[in-house]
């Protein structure tokens, strides 16, 4: 039996992972912003909104710790 050679592991330069990382914040900042004029008209509405303040701010947690690898 022939060994196959081992698959070549891309590598992401860390231009690409920056560039990577800021567009992630950039789409999290847009998903924030809607969702809160969003929460914020059904609060209006007297909708309950619980559950969307709780995927709210689990999405600004992950912007606050994409910020703090980004080093800003």
């Amino acid at each position: 039996m022939i060994a196959e050679p081992p698959l070549a592991t891309p590598t992401i330069t860390t231009l690409e992972m920056e560039s990577a990382i800021d567009m992630e914040i950039d789409r999290i900042v847009q998903r924030l912003t809607r969702g809160f004029e969003i929460i914020e008209s059904a609060r209006e509405a007297g909708e309950r909104v619980d559950d969307w303040e709780d995927t709210w701010i689990r999405l600004l947690q992950r912007y606050e710790l994409l910020m703090k690898r980004k080093g800003a």
